[in-house]
């Protein structure tokens, strides 16, 4: 099931987005080998890092890590899904896509910076 988008809720965010780079996020995360620590790193690296966290969606899958940003006019979260397809059933051992949520009136070209920084920081 790997690389597949999910559309699910996250609570406490209005709406689930698809940037154009999300292809790409998910290519260099699925290669890195990335533990918390890592992505926590990451998180700190990009202006408005709130905070870092395990989330579940209501499709009820508890994602590895999720890291939250604070944006002018809302939230941001890029959730980081687990490794587990040791098959690669599609190619990629992600057990499914990155998924990113806005909470507010977020800018578009906000959390395209968001995600270009996410993807040069990984």
């Amino acid at each position: 099931m790997s690389k597949k988008r999910v559309e699910t809720m996250l609570k406490g965010y209005g709406k689930q987005v698809f940037p154009d780079m999300l292809d790409d996020l998910n290519r260099r995360f699925d290669g890195g080998g990335f533990s918390g620590a890592s992505l926590e790193n990451t998180g700190k690296q990009i202006e408005g890092f709130e905070k870092m966290d395990r989330p579940i969606t209501k499709d009820g899958y508890c994602w590895f890590w999720g890291l939250h940003f604070l944006t002018k006019a809302g939230k941001i979260a890029v959730l980081f899904p687990w490794a587990q397809d040791w098959d690669k059933s599609d190619g990629s051992q992600l057990d499914r896509s990155i998924a990113v949520y806005t909470k507010g009136k977020v800018d578009p070209k906000e959390l395209e910076e968001i995600a270009v920084k996410v993807l040069k920081a990984l």
